[in-house]
């Protein structure tokens, strides 16, 4: 069986936390670190958020990691945290970063005949900030064409619950099971796509960290280095432990 469909989450695959907000409010604590390890650290706290107790979602535990990975004084944690959690309360404002070469990696999948759709634990307000940001929109316009984009905080539903991807699934009049889902979370994405039918793809920017029996990629660009054919999708289920083909 190939695939037909792509859907992707928002945060993490297609945008991550903009840079300036948060270097300036560890700043006002007179914490200094290197834009360029606050990517790293949104996997670092998706990772802390994943093997965090389960329950409600909860930005301490994706917060905790996240100050961890960037080495900020233990001391100065709490009150960074808090800082932090503001700024991700406000998410509309922050996630406005696009992932590294998104537009042309969601071209080319596009190009390859695969449809498109993104399926996002939101606010509401995550179409219009895809859109304005040039990175895809439902039909014509500056970014590339997707079918549907589904927001948690529009349908009432969010991810793990699987009832989230029928929104887009119908939409699209697709089965799930030739549909893939790339996400950041394996609580929230994978365990979300998988009961719903879909073949979960983790992303992360380093696979090797990550076990599961899911294929793992850097990112949106890399699901089409690794596979060749992401119809098919061969290479992505090579490694031991992974599923092989699409879940039924």
């Amino acid at each position: 069986m190939s695939y037909e469909a792509v859907l992707l989450d928002a945060g993490g695959v297609l945008v991550l936390p903009s840079h300036e907000p948060i270097l300036e409010a560890l700043a006002e604590l007179e914490i200094a670190v290197e834009a360029s390890r606050l990517d790293v650290a949104h996997y670092a706290g998706m990772v802390g958020l994943d093997e965090a107790p389960h329950g409600a979602f909860d930005w301490r535990h994706y917060l905790a990691a996240y100050l961890h990975s960037l080495a900020v004084p233990e001391p100065q944690r709490p009150e960074a945290g808090e800082r932090l959690r503001a700024l991700f309360d406000g998410s509309a404002t922050l996630w406005r970063r696009p992932t590294a070469g998104v537009r042309e990696a969601l071209a080319a999948l596009a190009g390859s005949g695969l449809r498109l759709g993104v399926v996002s634990n939101a606010e509401g307000t995550v179409e219009a900030r895809l859109a304005e940001l040039a990175i895809c929109q439902v039909g014509a316009g500056a970014g590339v064409p997707v079918e549907v984009v589904v927001d948690s905080h529009v349908v009432g539903v969010e991810k793990p619950d699987p009832a989230i991807f029928g929104f887009a699934l119908r939409a699209m009049g697709l089965e799930p099971s030739r549909c893939l889902y790339l996400g950041d979370s394996v609580r929230i994405d994978v365990a979300g796509a998988r009961a719903a039918g879909l073949t979960p793809v983790l992303v992360t920017p380093e696979p090797s960290a990550r076990a599961g029996d899911f294929p793992r990629v850097r990112s949106v660009g890399d699901l089409l280095q690794r596979s060749g054919d992401v119809r098919q999708v061969v290479n992505l289920f090579a490694e031991p432990g992974h599923r092989r083909g699409p879940t039924t």
